[in-house]
């Protein structure tokens, strides 16, 4: 097939838009048959939409996921709930790009199945309870201060879970699909997983979901998984899937 491009946390509102702008230029100069933007797109409704915008005018297919930071109620006008189910899909559908939690891409025999992923405690790599994490998550991550929902985390993954697996399951049993590619924005695999002298170890706990890279790993037509949150570069194996993070 042609160029997939798979990009993460553009950040927009920390990062300029020139800066985006730059990377969409440097993106169709290799002519790509879809683009998928995984998550993290901008730090307000309005980066949002106005990071999206740049894309609206793309020729090839553009997939959408969100990130955690794409739920922070900043702007009190919209809490986490609303953003989730009606605003961020809303933008997404008028800019005329797919929202990847509810349909799949499929490219000359390829399947793009995405989701936000989101955490469930699975990477922790300290022997401390799901409830520690649940309650104190606010001590380790902002999503803990700028979520402001009543979901709880692994409700929340689990939901996403059955989600996917509907979604895996409609490209696996397509006899027009012969490879799936699994874009998340939290990455599924230890092997995803950089940590450094200086990360505090409780904050694993919010950057991964292994639960759900284990049933991934259950459908034959999966080739690739590319994710995005950690902001570091990932390029391994978990059997014969090429796992990233981009």
């Amino acid at each position: 097939m042609q160029t997939a491009i798979i990009t993460s946390d553009l950040h927009l509102g920390f990062d300029p838009v020139a800066s985006i702008q730059f990377q969409k230029h440097k993106m169709l100069e290799h002519d790509p048959a879809v683009i998928i933007i995984a998550g993290d797109i901008g730090e307000s409704v309005k980066n949002f939409r106005d990071c999206l915008s740049l894309f609206s005018d793309v020729k090839c297919p553009v997939g959408v996921i969100i990130g955690n930071h794409d739920l922070y109620a900043y702007d009190k006008r919209y809490p986490s709930e609303e953003l989730w189910t009606k605003v961020l899909p809303r933008i997404v559908r008028k800019l005329g790009l797919v929202w990847m939690e509810e349909e799949n891409i499929i490219i000359n025999g390829t399947a793009f199945v995405g989701t936000v992923g989101w955490y469930d405690y699975s990477s922790k790599t300290l022997k401390v309870s799901d409830r520690f994490y649940e309650e104190e998550k606010g001590a380790f991550v902002s999503d803990g201060s700028y979520i402001d929902w009543l979901r709880t985390d692994k409700d929340f993954a689990a939901e996403l879970l059955a989600g996917l697996v509907k979604r895996l399951e409609n490209a696996q049993n397509d006899p027009a699909v012969r490879r799936i590619i699994v874009v998340t924005h939290v990455p599924l695999f230890k092997e995803q997983m950089v940590r450094h002298g200086s990360d505090n170890p409780y904050a694993d706990a919010y950057f991964g979901n292994f639960t759900m890279g284990k049933e991934v790993l259950k459908f034959s037509k999966v080739t690739d998984v590319i994710s995005g949150h950690t902001h570091r570069k990932i390029d391994e194996m978990v059997g014969n899937i090429k796992v990233q993070v981009v």
